[in-house]
């Protein structure tokens, strides 16, 4: 899930002439390489159909593309293409001829995020290969199949994403009309990404006792390449779980937001703008376990509230309503996989407001004494392959920050291999 504001903003889809096509293939790519991105923080296999590219040099001023992308163009110059002066350069393009599809970041200053669904179509990526797609369903229960491209695109730069394969009675409107569907935008940077809450919370899944066993993978924790890279996000962890499974209440707090009765899921860029959550007002930190130390071993002593929001709950399943108090362990809702959701799992994030537009704050979870080992069960979700590894629970009573690929539970980290 992606907290955005909740009005889709309109993507300029058109394409090149067949003569702007021309010169833009005249224009030598910046990089062309077979080395994969980096994909951070995020369990690859927890996105399918989702496809990502951040093509920002790294510290060493060095750019790689995935594996998947055609190439780009970079230092691109909308005034040597024959564009009608009231006319800006589009979002996106296809091409007439080989029906390659673009996405374009020229005549702006700044980065941009861009989420491109192909629907119901071939999509096939640099080296011929046909990108394997996810699905989304919508909330009267429609299922499409759909390829979802990610993407952070610097200024004066064409992306060429990927080649479409047509038949003849789809026009190149019936693609921006039927089968492409786009958001683009600014990336949101967060303001300030070292804000942390000053005090660890409790693990948001039910804990029965010593003997329960359960553990649950972390897919995307800060900074994921997923959807975690802007203000409203950064923070966030997604940990994956099925649907059903009860969520808890991560300190004493007020209700001051419900919403269960979308039904949509899936990648589809539609989803980004509907979703399922409850939302707790967490007034006073100060009676909250043990504070957390900076990096230089001194306590935080900030104590303001936070609101902390469960996204993706199942339809339905909100046990508490607006201006109910809750206490920390009650069960207030169940996960499940609703809004831009590739797999059911639960997405965490905690805020200094509740506006819409407000930045994430990092949090902490505080481990549990109690349980001291615990067993991953691979067979319990349909993602994981039939099989059970043992682990023991690390740093047990100390606050820990979810990691992709690891498995947690309220023991803390659970020392097993990491996923990828």
């Amino acid at each position: 899930m992606t907290r955005t504001s909740k009005k889709k903003k309109k993507t300029r889809n058109n394409r090149l002439s067949t003569n702007q096509q021309q010169q833009s293939q005249d224009v030598e790519p910046h990089v062309l390489s077979s080395k994969r991105n980096d994909v951070s923080n995020f369990v690859s296999s927890a996105g399918p159909g989702c496809y990502i590219a951040r093509l920002i040099a790294n510290e060493n001023n060095e750019l790689s593309l995935p594996d998947w992308m055609i190439g780009m163009e970079s230092g691109i110059d909308a005034s040597d293409y024959d564009m009608d002066n009231d006319v800006d350069f589009p979002d996106l393009a296809v091409n007439p001829d080989d029906s390659t599809l673009s996405i374009c970041n020229v005549g702006n200053s700044s980065i941009r995020v861009c989420y491109v669904t192909v629907y119901d179509l071939t999509v096939r990526g640099g080296d011929g290969t046909v990108l394997k797609s996810g699905s989304s369903t919508d909330n009267k229960g429609v299922t499409r199949l759909c390829v979802t491209f990610i993407m952070l695109i610097p200024p004066n730069t064409i992306a060429h994403v990927c080649s479409l394969e047509l038949t003849a009675n789809i026009s190149l409107e019936d693609i921006y009309n039927i089968y492409v569907d786009s958001d683009v935008q600014d990336w949101n940077r967060h303001p300030d990404p070292n804000d942390t809450c000053s005090h660890p919370l409790s693990f948001p899944f039910e804990a029965i006792g010593d003997d329960d066993l359960r553990s649950y993978l972390c897919t995307q924790g800060v900074d994921g390449h997923l959807t975690h890279f802007f203000s409203g996000n950064l923070h966030a962890i997604d940990f994956r779980c099925d649907v059903g499974t009860p969520l808890i209440a991560v300190a004493d707090g007020v209700v001051v937001q419900v919403g269960d009765s979308n039904t949509l899921s899936g990648v589809a860029v539609r989803n980004l703008f509907e979703w399922n959550s409850i939302m707790i007002h967490i007034d006073d930190l100060s009676q909250e376990q043990s504070s957390i130390k900076s990096s230089d071993e001194n306590e935080v002593t900030e104590t303001k509230s936070i609101f902390v929001e469960y996204v993706h709950i199942q339809a339905g399943s909100a046990k508490v309503a607006v201006g109910d108090v809750v206490t920390k362990g009650q069960i207030i809702c169940n996960s499940g996989s609703v809004g831009f959701s590739p797999e059911p799992h639960l997405h965490f994030a905690a805020y200094r407001s509740c506006d819409d537009d407000a930045p994430t704050v990092q949090i902490m979870f505080q481990s549990e004494q109690l349980a001291v080992r615990c067993d991953t069960d691979y067979g319990k979700n349909s993602n994981e392959d039939n099989h059970a590894n043992k682990g023991r629970a690390m740093n047990i009573g100390k606050p820990f920050l979810p990691r992709a690929g690891n498995y947690y539970n309220s023991a803390g980290l659970i020392n097993v291999q990491n996923e990828t």
